[in-house]
């Protein structure tokens, strides 16, 4: 487990947060890697951003992320990845044992 940190902080931190949950519409590895994956990610009307993700080798053989509902962060300053700009952070769970566990949520709902 992680350290505790007071509820101010907590705060302070959720206010510069924007979480939404998104569909991912596309996902496809990038050339030359084994772990990152480009996402595309709808956020409703027709809001798209490409998000890069460091979980491909995580996924089970032949798992599809699409049509899974997500949080990811959108509010990231755009990063360069692998000749990729990624346009967010995808928020996934991990279980105890460490392995990543893909809860579904609705469209849009703002987490944070």
């Amino acid at each position: 487990m992680k350290e505790k940190i007071k509820l101010s902080e907590l705060i302070e931190i959720s206010k510069k947060l924007d979480i939404r949950v998104g569909i991912i519409i596309e996902s496809k590895p990038i050339k030359d890697t084994t772990k990152l994956l480009q996402l595309t990610v709808n956020f409703g009307k027709d809001n798209n951003k490409l998000i890069v993700v460091n979980i491909g080798d995580e996924l089970p053989k032949k798992f599809d992320l699409i049509g899974l509902k997500l949080p990811f962060i959108i509010n990231i300053k755009p990063l360069l990845l692998n000749d990729v700009v990624s346009e967010g952070v995808m928020l996934p769970a991990y279980n105890e044992k460490g392995e990543i566990e893909l809860s579904e949520f609705g469209i849009g709902s703002i987490l944070m």
